[in-house]
């Protein structure tokens, strides 16, 4: 399993979004392979936060963004008898009631059918979540999730939900997929409408867990909110050091209907997946493996078709390098410029061997059509001589098949990992030499 790390947004709402983002402030929390937290809550800039991420091998640590409660909205809405393509087309206009934005500019994801026959939806708007996952990506930062953070408060089921009051900042959660953010000054305004609702869906329970640092102004605040909400009760719980470290807390336990609800779905779903390849050893690894097989094609290019095929990985060369490196604008010569790019790798004294074993890679990975076999990360290490390849395969006999390619080509192939999901089989490849 991998580690976590965890990702907390400060709230932006309609505020003007900065254009130097490196120095923007987040909170950022460790958790082991258990779900445990490890170590505190820090404070961080996302310039040190992906210098934080990037300290991991590829695979072995994963990224959860958790977006500020005050910029996502959770509600829940009935859904007419419409196709599914249709349905999510038509999701922004369904809860239109629900926001004063245009449908046009809010990201809608749909949860799971409830109890009552309503869907739970989270709502934010479209340019505040590009902004985010563009300012991430600015740091190499790539999250598999996005969720909401006020679904990660604690619901105790003896109570009627929970509230959190801390430094300013207020969440209610009363269901599985209902909390709110809700504004300090109004608290007590918002709870006597808010909690009717919760208190008839749970009419056996009498109590509301209120967490809080106690300090004091609890005793006040709890006067406050007992006359807005009798004659439900509130039950004191200590909230020791702050709200992020419960939340960050309650993850690995309760991240199960926050993950129904994973932002990145539909068009962010597919920034992901092509963003996730963008980091540094994915952009060094597929340039030296277009390098080379162009090379290759340039070297016995005297036939029509090898011609054929050279004019064509010279232009898929070219796309790629003009996605990955768009400052640089003119391509005079492609295989110098790309060279120039991995200077600091051919400094190192395992260049050569790091080149060869990526060569012989990517030559048996051809014999397999592209989409039975995708190259997902590379990465070497230098101190074992060892290639690493996260590679997706489309069967066990597949992935056997290419270990022996490159066992009989004098290789020492290991399967550290292969797991299959969704029929993809998802595995990490040591490659190194037979007399390391």
């Amino acid at each position: 399993m991998s580690d976590t790390l965890l990702i907390l947004l400060p709230p932006l709402g309609a505020q003007t979004r900065p254009g130097n983002t490196q120095n923007l402030v987040v909170h950022v929390a460790l958790l082991d392979e258990n779900g445990h937290l490890n170590g505190a809550v820090e404070q961080k800039t996302l310039a040190e936060t992906g210098r934080q991420y990037d300290q991991a091998e590829p695979g072995e640590r994963e990224c959860v963004v958790l977006l500020a409660g005050e910029d996502v909205l959770l509600n829940s809405v009935a859904l007419p008898g419409q196709k599914q393509r249709q349905l999510r087309q038509a999701l922004p206009f369904l809860v239109e009631e629900f926001v004063a934005d245009d449908p046009e500019d809010i990201h809608v994801v749909l949860g799971p059918l409830q109890d009552d026959g309503t869907h739970a939806v989270a709502i934010v708007r479209r340019d505040l979540l590009r902004f985010w996952l563009e300012a991430l990506a600015k740091e190499d930062i790539y999250p598999e999730k996005v969720l909401p953070e006020h679904l990660l408060i604690p619901l105790d089921p003896a109570t009627v939900g929970s509230l959190v009051v801390d430094e300013g900042r207020c969440f209610l959660r009363t269901a599985e997929y209902a909390a709110m953010a809700l504004e300090r000054d109004t608290l007590r305004e918002s709870l006597r409408i808010c909690m009717p609702a919760a208190t008839d869906r749970h009419k056996d329970r009498k109590r509301l867990a209120l967490w809080t640092r106690g300090d004091g102004e609890d005793g006040s605040l709890i006067m406050e909110l007992g006359q807005a909400i009798a004659p439900t009760q509130i039950r004191q719980v200590p909230l020791q050091q702050g709200h992020l470290h419960l939340v960050a807390e309650s993850y690995a336990r309760l991240a199960g209907p926050a993950l129904e609800l994973n932002l990145l779905q539909d068009e962010f779903e597919s920034d992901r997946r092509r963003n996730a390849t963008r980091s540094l050893l994915t952009k060094v690894a597929g340039l030296v493996l277009l390098a080379f097989f162009t090379q290759v094609a340039f070297d016995v290019g005297r036939t029509v078709y090898l011609r054929t095929q050279a004019d064509a990985w010279d232009q898929e060369a070219r796309d790629i390098y003009r996605e990955l490196f768009p400052k640089d604008r003119r391509l005079v010569n492609l295989r110098a410029q790309m060279e120039g790019h991995l200077a600091r790798l051919r400094e190192s004294g395992s260049a050569n061997d790091f080149l060869a074993l990526l060569g012989t890679a990517g030559k048996y990975s051809r014999s397999f059509r592209t989409n039975e076999f995708v190259l997902q990360r590379v990465n070497f290490s230098e101190q074992n001589q060892q290639l690493l390849l996260d590679l997706h395969t489309g069967s066990l006999q597949m992935l056997d098949r290419y270990k022996q390619a490159l066992a009989q080509d004098g290789l020492r192939v290991d399967i550290a990992s292969a797991v299959t999901e969704d029929n993809i089989v998802k595995a990490r490849l040591r490659i190194g030499r037979v007399n390391l």
